[in-house]
């Protein structure tokens, strides 16, 4: 699939769902890619402008999510989304910032590790101390 036929699929999706939510007297707030995507977006500029592009179109409201210090929330920024930064304590990270494949030994953490990570904390790859909240 063509960076252009993306962004018109993500298009046809979240105006959908816009749609339906509407329909349903609620309001969509955020956009979060999944899955193979979501990664995708995370290391590959292209796909990370179509996803934020296609957002854009839809309603310049709605907050893009991604992996903290990711393409994707910087091809937010640039289309002029508010996005929000996540990270999982139940997966492993590699040094560059990007989740563990799941394929590998050590991708998920135990349950008392997840605890810490949830109540301490994290810091991001360039060593700051990273927020959860929304970033403009």
């Amino acid at each position: 699939m063509s960076v252009w036929e993306l962004e018109a699929s993500i298009v046809l999706q979240v105006g959908g769902v816009l749609a339906f939510a509407r329909d349903a007297g609620v309001e969509l707030r955020h956009v979060k890619p999944h899955g193979a995507l979501y990664n995708r977006a995370a290391r590959d500029e292209a796909v990370a402008a179509s996803i934020a592009s296609a957002v854009r179109r839809v309603s310049g409201s709605l907050v893009l999510i991604g992996l903290a210090g990711s393409l994707l929330l910087e091809a937010g920024r640039a289309a002029g989304l508010t996005v929000a930064a996540e990270a999982f304590a139940d997966r492993a990270y590699e040094a560059d910032g990007s989740l563990r494949s799941r394929r590998l030994a050590g991708a998920l953490h135990e349950a008392d590790w997840c605890e810490a990570f949830a109540f301490t904390g994290f810091t991001d790859i360039h060593g700051a101390r990273s927020s959860m909240s929304a970033q403009a």
